[in-house]
């Protein structure tokens, strides 16, 4: 009985074309044209000295050229430098609260403090005080401290350099 072999079908799908571009990048492959003959030549991932052909649809690579496979890091940087393949790099993470708008953050806090122990000394003198304003007091002053303390755990260097200069 003969035995059956599986053979894997490699499909050009934009994730497989992103990841070959980024292999390329990573890699440090170069494009160069061959003067004369306009031809597009990269250089190889694994073996220095060593420079494939291609034109974005063919390529002189393993990859290609034994088994086959619609997508390679060469063709991926050739489509790339005509323009025919952009690379979507993920989103850059949010960058850290500035000392500047932590140190705002702290300003409301402390306003929202004195508010309320504005609050506390008239009705210790004996004025009568609403106490949802009371309430609405402490809301914000929650507020302002959930801010605070997430803008810090952002960004603990930038808010203990700020505070150390603001200190001097």
């Amino acid at each position: 009985m003969a035995e059956a072999t599986i053979t894997r079908i490699r499909t050009a799908t934009p994730k497989r074309w992103q990841s070959a571009l980024k292999r390329a990048f990573d890699s440090g492959i170069t494009l160069y044209q061959i003067a004369g003959t306009g031809e597009a030549v990269v250089t190889s991932q694994r073996e220095p000295g060593t420079v494939y052909r291609t034109d974005g649809t063919i390529c002189d690579c393993a990859a290609h050229m034994l088994s086959g496979d619609p997508v390679c890091a060469h063709r991926a940087l050739f489509l790339h430098s005509q323009g025919l393949l952009e690379f979507e790099s993920t989103p850059e993470p949010e960058p850290p609260a500035s000392a500047r708008s932590v140190d705002r953050l702290r300003f409301g806090l402390e306003q929202g403090g004195n508010w309320i122990a504005d609050l506390t000394a008239r009705q210790l003198r004996g004025e009568a005080i609403d106490i949802d304003l009371i309430r609405e007091a402490y809301r914000e002053v929650g507020k302002y401290a959930e801010a605070v303390a997430r803008a810090t755990a952002s960004a603990p260097r930038h808010v203990a350099s700020f505070d150390a200069a603001r200190a001097a």
